[in-house]
């Protein structure tokens, strides 16, 4: 039980903090916020499904079902600009209730969250005028480890890559976290697709061991 309560208390620690990351930096942000709550949304279902399911002893399928209902209710009941404040409240008082309950520690190590990394790629991108990206420009995947962010992108010529390679370059966070401070991003080759008539291809940001 003591094993098993800590790993909860760990993610419900680490997905809060993802979770207040993301209202103080995003709040006011248009554009990304709707796909920002529904991130919210799924590291709340995720979190209760863990609780339910490793603390309380539910059976893992009802701890699933009871997770996605919970989850739909919260959606249902919250107004959108007052559902990341709710969540995080959520996600604070089962992290209360298992440090104070369980006799849990309260140190954990610092969990470089997926969700800023995505963020802080998202608007590097967006600091770049759309017609600096060519007719068409695509981010076809982003999919991120605590090792390295991946992006796959479909563009209509390579040229027009140098561009987001640059903003993502110039952006701090990134750099921060950047494996080798001389080159923030990898950037592999670019192909053609005869399908699409577009050339496609991957950027790569190696991050640095914490």
């Amino acid at each position: 039980m003591g094993l098993t309560a800590a790993g909860v208390t760990l993610l419900v620690a680490t997905l809060l903090a993802v979770v207040l990351v993301t209202k103080d930096r995003l709040l006011t942000e248009q554009h990304a916020h709707a796909a920002v709550t529904g991130k919210a949304l799924e590291i709340y279902r995720e979190t209760e499904a863990k609780y339910l399911e490793l603390v309380t002893n539910v059976k893992q399928d009802k701890a699933a079902k009871d997770a996605l209902r919970a989850r739909k209710e919260l959606q249902a009941e919250h107004n959108d600009p007052d559902l990341l404040p709710h969540i995080a409240s959520l996600l604070r008082a089962r992290h209360k209730e298992l440090e104070t309950q369980l006799g849990l520690s309260k140190d954990f190590p610092k969990i470089e969250s997926a969700l800023l990394v995505w963020v802080e790629i998202w608007k590097a991108l967006d600091s770049v005028p759309r017609a600096d990206l060519g007719p068409w420009f695509r981010v076809r995947k982003l999919s991120v480890s605590q090792a390295s962010a991946s992006l796959g992108i479909e563009v209509e010529d390579p040229r027009y890559v140098d561009k987001a390679v640059a903003a993502l370059s110039q952006n701090d966070y990134l750099k921060g976290r950047a494996k080798n401070p001389l080159q923030i991003v990898v950037r592999g080759p670019f192909n053609s697709n005869q399908k699409t008539k577009h050339f496609e291809g991957s950027l790569d940001i190696p991050f640095a061991n914490r």
